[in-house]
């Protein structure tokens, strides 16, 4: 809406903007994963996270509970094993990473909403996606048709997108998502090399997918010409970017005592947490 009346209180239930412009005025409420019609007092569309809770109904909203829990945007970043998490951590700089905190289930959080490095609002905008997005160290995945794919040589990393999203792309099966989560491989290598591919994965190929999901006519894919060299524009300015920051980041990082202190310590918090029962 390009006009709205400056004494419009637009927030409601659980503190969530109004969206006038689906259906009447002040009906519904936009959760980020799910709309909310408060005269029906019912929700639009099923709980994207349903299948973690098969004892609830698919329509509840924070386990029927909203006093005492609360329900954000019901997406997140799943850290999934230490080695993704140092390398992720790497890109960042040593005042960054005291703000990054996973939870016993591998999710990731921001602590404060403060602006930091390119490279920390390019993880913010993966932990705001209202898309699952999962980073994994491994050499081989499963493809949308549940085959096991192996990174060949030369290959450092690679970046699943949803079904629907590839398919507009025009990307074949063995770099599609098995479900409409965003996967984000690291191929195993050293500490240094781990950081730049998180960085070439994460914050070029899967921010700019974002962005494109958001409505941005970016293109998320590489182009490469005869010379291989790059000609997509806006992974120049995007992917390669946050790759430079990346470097900087690591190579400074590793002379600094309070960093190596503080990823330490965040290493054990991530193990601790977790562990398997």
């Amino acid at each position: 809406m390009f006009l709205r009346l400056l004494n419009e209180y637009r927030f409601g239930f659980n503190g969530k903007e109004a969206d006038n412009e689906i259906n009447g005025t002040g009906n519904d409420y936009d959760f980020g994963a799910r709309i909310y019609d408060a005269r029906l007092g019912r929700w639009l569309s099923l709980d994207p996270k349903q299948i973690s809770y098969p004892s609830l109904s698919a329509y509840n909203f924070t386990m029927n509970n909203p006093i005492l829990f609360i329900d954000p945007d019901g997406k997140v970043v799943t850290i999934k094993d230490v080695a993704s998490y140092k390398a992720v951590l790497g890109t960042l700089t040593a005042k960054e990473i005291e703000r990054i905190n996973v939870n016993s289930d591998g999710t990731l959080s921001i602590t404060g909403r403060e602006l930091g490095s390119t490279n920390l609002e390019n993880l913010r905008i993966l932990v705001d996606s209202k898309i699952n997005h999962n980073i994994i160290t491994t050499d081989t995945y499963k493809s949308a048709e549940g085959k096991d794919v192996k990174l060949r040589q030369g290959i450092a990393g690679r970046t699943l997108l949803p079904e629907n999203e590839a398919i507009e792309m025009g990307l074949n099966c063995s770099v599609t998502s098995p479900d409409n989560d965003v996967y984000i491989i690291i191929k195993p290598t050293t500490e240094e090399g781990a950081t730049q591919v998180a960085a070439h994965e994460a914050f070029g190929h899967a921010v700019l997918a974002e962005k494109k999901r958001n409505g941005e006519a970016v293109n998320p894919l590489h182009n490469f010409g005869t010379d291989y060299v790059e000609q997509n524009e806006d992974f120049k300015t995007q992917g390669w970017k946050a790759v430079g920051e990346a470097k900087v980041n690591y190579k400074s990082n590793t002379n600094n005592k309070d960093w190596k202190d503080c990823l330490e310590e965040k290493l054990k918090d991530f193990e601790t947490k977790t562990k398997k029962k």
